[in-house]
């Protein structure tokens, strides 16, 4: 029984509690219902503006947001276009100027193996020249030696011919030494 008072007690309060709260919005639905409901409808209409210029402003950065997107992807495609202009004609010129460069590599072995042949024929011809003329030089050399043999002989020939022999020079003087002997003797003989 006692749980029994107890549990009818705080009925008893809370029935108290409840009809006092009443008892206070009545008094306050009187004193400030209109102003209360005037301040709702107000706060009602502010949200509903400031959703509604959510949304708006919402919807103007998703706008400008794709318009910005769109630039960019404008701008970007654009930049990637030139930059692959740029590209093909970096290689198009790299490719020009490696054909350049192989044409003159070409050309400059071309014009080397033609140097060298010619520096090999006039080498050759020089060779030839120079040969041509030491057999010239050799064969003027032998004819001049022949010459100034034959011319030497010649000389030596008319030194001998004009000269006198050992005989004839002993037979002469011995024939000057009788006359000269003869010509003392006949002298000693015409005053004998």
């Amino acid at each position: 029984m006692a749980g029994n008072k107890a549990s009818k007690k705080v009925a008893g309060v809370e029935a108290a509690t409840e009809a006092t709260s009443d008892n206070v919005d009545q008094i306050r639905e009187i004193l400030f219902g209109g102003q209360m409901r005037d301040f709702d409808r107000r706060f009602q209409r502010l949200e509903e503006r400031l959703e509604r210029d959510r949304v708006q402003l919402q919807d103007d950065l998703d706008a400008r947001f794709k318009r910005l997107e769109d630039l960019l992807n404008t701008q970007v495609e654009r930049l990637g276009n030139a930059l692959e202009t740029e590209k093909k004609a970096a290689a198009q010129a790299l490719g020009s100027l490696s054909d350049v460069l192989k044409q003159a590599d070409d050309s400059l072995a071309k014009r080397l193996d033609e140097v060298h042949k010619d520096a090999g024929k006039q080498l050759t011809d020089l060779r030839m020249e120079l040969h041509d003329q030491v057999d010239v030089l050799q064969a003027a050399m032998r004819k001049q030696g022949e010459q100034l043999l034959d011319s030497l002989d010649k000389e030596t020939q008319q030194l001998h011919d004009d000269k006198l022999s050992r005989e004839s020079l002993a037979d002469m003087l011995g024939e000057v030494a009788l006359r000269l002997k003869g010509s003392f003797d006949m002298e000693g003989m015409d005053k004998s």
